[in-house]
């Protein structure tokens, strides 16, 4: 019985030696790389959103002000530089007027400060003032001359002051959204309440690096709304940006990746409706190449 029992535990300590021994060696390789994905013959689905063409053009105050007028309204066309609205403006219109009445006082003083100056000189060539009252008359025209000078540079500050307060349009197109009321306040940098665009339809695709080859210049895809699956339009690839990159939404695909960089392609859009909204989520498959 003695040597069975020494014969049992021999067994279980090898047995023992084996399991450790297996599961050290188990852990030390490499782990198995996963299977390769067959993507061909698989359309690749593709987010994106609509945009107008060129690109949103979000028109923000340089300062906090209320809105004193609205000149334009939302789908309106506009020229480049076209006033959309005008804010509150009371003070520079105020530091204007004084800057333009210094300006116009000053010049007047030039002028006879100049004439003092040249008939100064005419006596001075015939002896009759000294070279001290010359000098006098010659440093007080241009004493003059420099503080026009100053004041034309505060003339100008004073009108760009002012010429801030109206919003102009950067680009000619349309206002695509003009969230303002009369007398409501705006804040500075509040890009949200105008935006304007090119005429026409863009739509910006994120295509996954995995499936960047597909894409070519000239292709085009059919574009469905992401939520309804509603068909928005036919979509030609008019540009691929040169670099790979993150992206600033998400959508709720599950079976869609974020761990990866994306391309950023533009799709020039044939609508098959009018008033599709800016900002829509999109979708479009890439389908396999031929």
């Amino acid at each position: 019985m003695r040597k069975l029992k020494w014969v049992f535990l021999g067994a279980a300590g090898v047995a023992v030696i084996v399991f450790v021994g297996w599961n050290l060696y188990k852990a030390s390789r490499p782990p198995a790389s996963p299977a390769p994905v067959e993507s061909e013959g698989v359309p690749a689905r593709v987010y994106g959103r609509l945009e107008p063409a060129g690109g949103e053009v979000y028109v923000s105050p340089p300062v906090t002000r209320s809105v004193e007028e609205i000149r334009v309204t939302e789908g309106e066309v506009v020229a480049q530089g076209e006033v959309l609205c005008v804010l509150e403006r009371d003070v520079e219109e105020a530091r204007f007027r004084v800057a333009e009445a210094r300006v116009a006082s000053l010049r007047k003083s030039v002028e006879l400060e100049r004439d003092t100056f040249e008939r100064r000189g005419e006596l001075f060539a015939t002896g009759r003032i000294s070279e001290y009252e010359y000098t006098q008359a010659k440093l007080a025209a241009e004493l003059a001359a420099r503080n026009l000078q100053v004041a034309n540079g505060e003339l100008a500050l004073a009108r760009a002051e002012l010429a801030q307060l109206e919003l102009r349009s950067p680009v000619a197109g349309v206002v695509y959204k003009m969230d303002l009321r009369l007398g409501e306040t705006i804040r500075a940098g509040d890009n949200t309440k105008i935006v304007v665009g090119g005429r026409g339809y863009w739509v910006r695709l994120f295509v996954e690096s995995f499936w960047v080859d597909r894409v070519r210049e000239g292709t085009a895809y059919k574009v469905y709304d992401a939520e309804t699956g509603a068909y928005v339009g036919l979509g030609k690839v008019v540009e691929r940006k040169p670099y790979l990159g993150g992206r600033d939404f998400q959508s709720d695909d599950l079976r869609e990746r974020f761990d990866t960089k994306f391309q950023e392609v533009i799709l020039d859009l044939e609508p098959a409706r009018e008033g599709l909204p800016l900002g829509l989520s999109v979708v479009a498959e890439l389908a396999p190449p031929n």
